[in-house]
């Protein structure tokens, strides 16, 4: 489970929660330890530049610090702003918005029931002997990067179907989620398979053509009975719908 990156590699660059901007949007590419990342390009110097600038002149009149203005949804306004103004008209945000938490706080009331997709999310398989991303939520706690995870005991359970489905549906707004596997050179490592039975609600199995290059003459489509609906792919991903809305797979 480890990454791409050398140890030489690794040598020569740095922690990003220690030496990158702590903007709302990132303002240069982070790697995962899966790809060198890019240096800083020009523009996003200008974009960080401009996001502090307007932290310090919004936040002091609202009696903030640039730190506590950038955690805020006017924070989150200006840094969309410093992006219209150096790369251009691309998002839909209001100045107001940014000076004004009132006007931030009204956005996000108007957006609050919008469609959220998340096209990349996992579970492990109750069988897994997999513990990595177990330790990693332990040193995210100790480290205090998420607040939720301080001083919380983490288990295998934390990472497994049940606390997936609430993390998803329950405790965020999505809508609709797409479960990837990953595979392994080892089965027993795959966080899941195309046979994993998904617990959440009734089957019943479809046949339909497959539009893809595999030899599959078919697609396996399961579709769950309503509220949930599911259908697991060839390529070993699933994409859940909280709606009653049925579809093929394919997307």
């Amino acid at each position: 489970m480890g990454g791409f990156l050398t140890d030489d590699d690794l040598n020569q660059l740095q922690p990003a929660d220690e030496v990158m901007f702590p903007s709302p949007i990132p303002t240069q590419v982070v790697s995962s330890d899966e790809f060198w990342p890019m240096p800083q390009t020009e523009k996003q110097k200008a974009v960080e530049a401009r996001i502090k600038e307007m932290a310090d002149e919004i936040g002091a009149k609202q009696g903030l610090g640039r730190r506590r203005f950038l955690q805020t949804a006017s924070g989150m306004a200006a840094a969309f702003l410093a992006m219209n103004e150096v790369h251009g008209p691309l998002y839909a945000v209001s100045r107001a918005e940014a000076q004004q938490p009132d006007a931030a706080a009204a956005r996000a009331a108007a957006l609050k029931d919008q469609f959220i997709m998340d096209v990349h999310t996992h579970f492990l398989r109750p069988d897994t002997r997999i513990m990595t991303f177990v330790n990693a939520r332990r040193a995210v706690g100790r480290a205090g990067w998420n607040p939720d995870l301080v001083g919380k005991e983490q288990t295998i359970q934390d990472l497994m179907e049940a606390s997936w489905f609430k993390e998803v549906f329950l405790d965020s707004d999505t809508k609709v989620a797409l479960i990837s596997g990953a595979p392994s050179e080892e089965p027993i490592d795959w966080f899941l398979t195309i046979s994993h039975p998904v617990s959440l609600a009734g089957w019943r199995r479809l046949s339909v053509p497959s539009n893809s290059s595999s030899p599959t003459a078919s697609r396996a489509i399961r579709l769950a009975t309503i509220p949930i609906s599911i259908w697991p792919s060839i390529r070993g991903a699933w994409m859940m719908k909280s709606c009653s809305i049925l579809s093929m797979n394919g997307c």
